[in-house]
């Protein structure tokens, strides 16, 4: 328990100290019951380290103090009995606690009373009475058990004494105590061998242990030779200090064993008889023995006893810093001969703590004092379990020993880069074990900035490059994996072929040149690179262990596990697969891995073994579910939690493949298929929520994709809509779904009683990847022309006057950038996926079809591409109706994807319209091919979906109102334009018929539909192109504001304008007038550029200041209005502002990110549009909104029908220049009208 009193602080931090510690303690008291029936209890972790942390914060002398070390202490004490396992740092801690409790709480207090008996049951636990029972007690331990049963006993008494009601309940625990009091043997201190007295250096006696008469004489030899070492750690710091740099050092560098180790042990002063046992046990450690159980054996027996000579040494004497160094390090060196064979939660505490001897400190190995690299490598092995707490509280003690460091030292230079590439590692390796991708951009920012000042380093530099691939990897972006990857590949190739220092390094370089020629053959097909990644993949299996050093040895096996699972999915042969699986089970037996890495493998092996199956093989089947339901019971006992949602995922692909492969089970696979992965989608949807970050959070949405569409699929071909529906409203529309809700977290926080997490919440700086300082452009944005967005870089503390003054030391976190979310969400029960639905606002059936019957629609319908290729499942409708439990069901067969050669011929003309092109002529042909592309779709969505849909509407008497959720690349599709042939020439059109809406996903819908329209009267803004590029903008505007809106507002550059703009048309003044900003609107018309990014979030619109893009309208605009309240019509006369090029499940475009932002109605494009005709179309849409009165989904479709009409005449009032622009006879063509779709609220009041 910490004992350090913290510096003054003023009253305002007290208070704000003592406010946290209240609801600390009000949690930890939530908490208790929980943990007391689940010790795993998964808040327990975040609970404890907030009083860790207020225990270190608030005076020793303040009464906020009390209750939190009480609560700490019975915390852990719950924890270790209900888990019946626990470290010893963990129970001294908790002794520790309930013994400050016991010694400075109240008598009658009820929470120290609590404390006392917890504190009562921790010194007597119920294991226990056999040990003392049955003579099993080791004559050793007599002596402090009896000590231990006796405080327990005193203890008691005081319990008693302090509230005489709890006599009945301790009453039995005292008669137990009692009887174990009187079976302990009588031994007594006379009996006991005399221990030799010495003088230490202030002249206190110190009692110097020897070896009792009961030993056998190779452990007397081996207590008196520690003895001995504890005698030369106090009179020689230098000489420790050499053994220490040895044993640390060279025994773990060199390949081989060394030539003349006696002689290097001689110079150690280890010659002496006294020693042979520890000279016999560090030459074999010399050696090498990897893999030696007997060696590890050995290493395990001295530990041991050196760790008991640390314990019985005074906290403040400086040769327990020394021996207790020397314990570490032996159990490191151990731990590279045989990892996961030793408990590093012996370490001492002391082991943290400087050697007090200057010319002790002056022994060193390279530029890395003995102290920092003894402890930076106790904290490596330390995180290596996957623990992502462990990981949290390594990152906050490299960034405390990187600010400890001195500003003006070239050594603490040194440390200091030393130190912060640790912390790029631990941040890495984070966002794989459960952190958002911002730990992960974190983390190669700081490795970018650390080889930029590094001068070359090679080591540093592959470093950044294997972590840039991996945070691509997770992110799933293609153009970003594409690029990294090759990179990575051709400085791998590099290294390979000049010649490796030594075989470690050559392992490192091969294995990894493997993995990154798989990934890309995965994604390219490449042949040729697939037979490379075999053949390095391997080379690297089989280079033998022994010709490693003991430093690369001890990670050999697991990564040589992992190299082989790889290998088996490049070469999924059954030879292959059978050699990877019998080298996991060998490890797994030895417990030469952790949990972790067992986890880890076996999921990897049995992703391998289902790729391998076939119909006409099923052999491997049965031992991927053994595999697989390994791995299960790893993540439920609490491992590996992060690897759940890709675990499920082939749980369910290998119960999918028995259910269609006719296996034994075929309805529980089926179901339980299903089942898996609906729980996956919940997962994966929580994992959205972490990312802070429109653009993370669409990379975290890419791994629902494919998942989504084939669970409501098949639901629905199993007449199970209402499930079909759940699954699309869990995975769809997620960035969307998660804005809205992150707005609205500080105030739940603080009605769950966590105000600290929602003002730290409040206080969080909005950051997104799009964001980036006036010298750093987005990766991609130089070659398509856009303008990079200046901003702030994401919010990183400086390194202390140390790292200021530093200029190769870059930016660090003040803690794991994912932490906060974590903590918020956990708080609010979104642990492993549970809670996401209810955080999101996920809606079911009867929800939507409420809704509905306000707005006055007529129908939602879901439109669920099917599967193409073999077997051929048709497409699906799902039709919602006002007052329906659940959806119907419609069979589409011509709803396909892949299948529907008119939906992909049309993808690819429209990419290739969108490209540059060499020439006009080149240029006119793409045209001419989208056109007629555009013409080939909209007859085939009649009858692949609009026709069905209609035709099973019941008669009106009116035009339906439909609202469309189009699901996967059908969101491309302007379905209002799906058209149907005539008799007598021409075609109908959908809009003809019925009113159209679209919405992202049933959940959008429902708040959309719940939002009052602004009165048009409220106010208007109207924003002219701002870079003068648009020939019809200013003409549009115009007659738009002498038309119908006289008092508008007008941004950007109006040149023929009778007076000065109200603004130049810059992103911050359109976000201003949106719901949240402080000039609000009722009407925003915006005629201006418009573009669909690469990536939906980067998809924005060129203003006076740069682009607006989807992830700045989503990061860092205001909170939009709560349920209920009105929002604007937000008009986009602009090119593709309702178009999505990729991910299109999210359905992410301009207009749905401003829908999500408040707007009620939004009204967008799906293609890059004629400025002309838009300016026509878009002042009739007026016309008929402010001066017919309609509302804006019966607005659009009306100026689409008079643009369709050819004997249309222009609306009163129109500006004569549009006048003569009315009797085009080209107007009623597709590409001029049908581009313009509508968003938000279906209502037609």
């Amino acid at each position: 328990m910490a004992e350090e009193t913290p510096g003054e602080r003023s009253e305002e931090e007290a208070a704000g100290l003592r406010a946290w510690a209240a609801v600390a303690v009000r949690q930890a008291h939530e908490l208790w019951p929980r943990v007391r029936k689940n010790p795993r209890e998964a808040t327990f972790p975040l609970v404890v380290e907030q009083l860790t942390t207020l225990e270190e914060l608030l005076p020793q002398d303040d009464p906020a103090r009390a209750p939190v070390v009480c609560w700490l202490g019975l915390l852990l004490k719950e924890r270790i009995l209900g888990l019946r396992s626990a470290g010893r740092s963990e129970y001294a801690a908790a002794v520790t606690h309930l013994r400050w409790a016991d010694r400075c709480g109240p008598p009658d207090d009820r929470l120290a009373l609590m404390a006392r008996y917890a504190l009562a049951e921790l010194l007597a636990p119920p294991g226990v009475d056999r040990r003392v029972l049955d003579g099993s007690l080791r004559p050793a331990a007599v002596v402090p058990m009896r000590r231990q049963l006796t405080e327990a006993m005193e203890v008691l008494g005081r319990v008693v004494a302090g509230d005489l009601a709890m006599r009945e309940k301790a009453l039995p625990f005292m008669e137990r105590l009692g009887t174990l009091l009187s079976a302990l043997p009588d031994q007594s201190t006379e009996d006991a061998p005399p221990r030799p007295v010495e003088r230490g250096t202030d002249g206190e006696a110190v009692v110097r242990e020897t070896a009792g008469p009961g030993q056998a004489p190779a452990e007397r030899e081996l207590s008196e030779a520690v003895v001995e070492l504890v005698e030369v750690a106090r009179r020689d710091a230098v000489g420790s200090a050499r053994l220490l740099a040895w044993l640390c050092v060279d025994v773990n560098h060199r390949l081989g064993p060394v030539p003349d180790v006696g002689r290097e042990l001689a110079e150690l002063g280890l010659d002496r008889p006294v020693f042979a046992p520890l000279h016999e046990v560090l030459a074999a450690l010399a050696a090498g023995g990897y893999g030696s159980a007997p060696l590890v054996a050995r290493v395990r027996r001295v530990a041991r006893e050196v760790r008991e000579a640390v314990l019985a040494l005074p906290a403040e004497a400086p040769e327990r810093v020394r021996v207790a160094k020397f314990h570490a390090a032996l159990l490191l060196a151990g731990n590279l001969r045989m990892p996961e064979a030793f408990d590093f939660a012996e370490v001492d505490g002391a082991v943290m703590t400087p050697e007090p001897d200057p010319a002790a400190r002056a022994v060193r190995r390279g530029a890395v004092g003995l102290d920092l690299l003894l402890t930076a490598w106790i904290d490596s092995v330390w995180v290596s379990n996957g623990d992502l707490a462990r990981v949290e509280r390594s990152v906050a003690w490299l960034r405390e020993s990187i600010e400890a460091l001195p500003a003006d030292s070239a050594q603490a230079a040194t440390q200091r880069r030393h130190l912060t590439t640790l912390l790029a590692g631990r941040l890495a390796s984070a966002a794989g074990l459960g952190g958002s991708l911002q730990d992960g951009a974190t983390a190669l920012s700081v490795v970018e900035r650390l080889t930029a000042a590094g001068g070359g380093d090679e080591v540093l530099e592959l470093f950044g490059l294997v972590t840039a691939f991996q945070l691509a990897r997770r992110s799933q972006d293609g153009p970003a994996l594409a690029r990294v990857t090759d990179n990575l590949i051709a400085t791998l190739r590099r290294r390979y072929a000049s010649p490796a220092p030594d075989a470690g390094t050559r392992f490192v370089i091969t294995g990894t040149l493997g993995t990154a020629l798989r990934a890309r053959a995965v994604r390219t097909g490449d042949q040729a690179d697939q037979r490379a990644a075999v053949h390095h993949l391997r080379e690297a299996v089989d280079i033998e262990p022994a010709t490693l050093s003991p430093l690369f040895a001890a990670f050999h096996g697991p990564v040589r596990a992992d190299l082989m699972t790889e290998l088996a999915l490049a070469d999924p042969r059954r030879e292959t697969i059978d050699r990877a699986l019998a080298e996991i089970r060998r490890m797994a037996g030895q417990s030469r891995f952790s949990p972790w890495d067992e986890a880890r493998l076996r999921l990897s092996l049995g992703r391998a073994m289902l790729r391998t199956t076939t119909r006409q093989d099923l052999s491997l089947l049965d031992p991927c579910f053994e595999e697989l339901k390994r791995v299960r019971a790893l993540i439920d006992a609490g491992h590996a939690r992060s690897l759940k949602p890709d675990l499920l995922v082939e749980l369910s692909n290998a119960h999918w493949t028995s259910a269609v492969t006719g296996g034994p089970r075929v309805k529980e696979d089926w179901e339980a298929s299903l089942a898996l992965r609906r729980e996956v989608l919940e997962l994966m949807a929580a994992d959205v929520l972490l990312q802070r970050g429109a653009e993370h959070a669409l990379s975290a949405a890419r791994a629902t994709t494919g998942h989504v569409l084939w669970l409501a699929l098949r639901r629905a071909e199993s007449r199970r809509p209402a499930q079909a529906l759940e699954a699309l409203e869990l995975g769809r529309a997620l960035v969307l779904h998660t804005a809205a809700a992150v707005h609205g977290l500080p105030g739940l926080l603080a009605d769950r009683g966590h105000a600290e997490l929602a003002r730290r919440w409040d206080g969080e700086t909005p950051w997104h990847p799009l964001r980036r300082g006036p010298q750093e452009a987005v990766p991609g944005e130089k070659e398509s022309g856009k303008v990079p967005v200046a901003g702030p870089e994401p919010p990183l503390r400086t390194g202390g006057a140390a790292a200021a003054a530093d200029p190769v030391t870059p930016q660090l976190p003040a803690e794991l950038p994912s932490s906060l979310r974590r903590t918020a969400l956990t708080a609010l029960g979104v642990g492993e996926g549970n809670g996401a639905r209810e955080l999101l606002g996920t809606p079911d059936a009867a929800a939507l079809s409420a809704a509905l019957a306000a707005s006055g629609a007529d129908a939602l319908v879901y439109l669920i591409p099917g599967e193409g290729f073999r077997p051929h499942i048709p497409g699906r409708a799902l039709v919602l109706r006002p007052g329906r439990a659940e959806p119907d069901v419609l069979s589409l067969p011509l709803l396909l994807t892949p299948g529907s050669h008119q939906l992909e011929r049309y993808l690819a003309a429209a990419g290739r319209r969108s490209a540059r092109h060499p020439s006009a002529a080149a240029r006119e042909a793409a045209e001419a091919e989208w056109r007629a592309a555009l013409d080939a779709l909209c007859d085939w969505a009649w009858p692949a979906a609009v026709g069905p849909v209609l035709d099973c509407l019941e008669p009106l008497g009116r035009p339906p109102r439909v609202v469309l959720v189009p699901c996967g690349s059908l969101g491309v599709v302007p379905w209002h334009a799906a058209r149907t042939h005539v008799p007598l020439g021409g075609h109908r059109y959908a809009c003809q018929d019925a009113v159209f809406s679209y919405a992202p996903s049933g959940g959008q819908f429902l708040r959309a539909a719940g939002r009052d329209r602004l009165p048009l009267a409220d106010g208007q803004v109207l924003v002219t192109d701002p870079l003068l590029t648009l020939v019809w903008a200013e003409v549009e505007t115009e007659a738009l504001r002498s038309a119908y809106y006289p008092g508008a507002r007008r941004f950007g550059e109006h040149l023929a304008a009778d007076a000065v703009p109200d603004g130049p048309g810059s992103g911050a003044e359109l976000l201003s007038v949106l719901p949240g900003g402080d000039r609000a609107a009722a009407v925003v018309h915006v005629s201006c550029h418009g573009v669909a990014g690469p990536s939906p979030t980067r998809s924005a619109l060129s203003l006076a200041d740069g682009e607006l893009t989807v992830a700045r309208i989503l990061d860092e605009a205001a909170p939009g209005p709560g349920p209920g309240t009105a929002g604007p019509l937000v008009v986009l006369s602009a090119c593709e502002t309702d178009l999505s090029t990729g991910d299109h499940d999210e359905a992410l475009t301009l207009s749905t990110a401003l829908v999500a932002r408040g707007a009620a109605d939004v009204v967008g494009s799906r293609w890059a549009v004629d400025d002309c005709a838009t300016a026509l179309m878009m002042t009739v849409f007026h016309h008929f909104l402010a001066g017919a009165g309609l509302a804006p989904p019966d607005a659009l479709r009306a100026a689409q029908l008079w643009m369709l009409d050819p004997d249309r005449r222009p609306p009163p009032g129109m500006a004569e220049r549009l006048c003569r622009e009315a009797h085009r006879a080209d107007l009623a063509e597709l590409p001029l009208w049908a581009a313009f779709t509508h968003q938000g609220n279906p209502a037609a009041r």
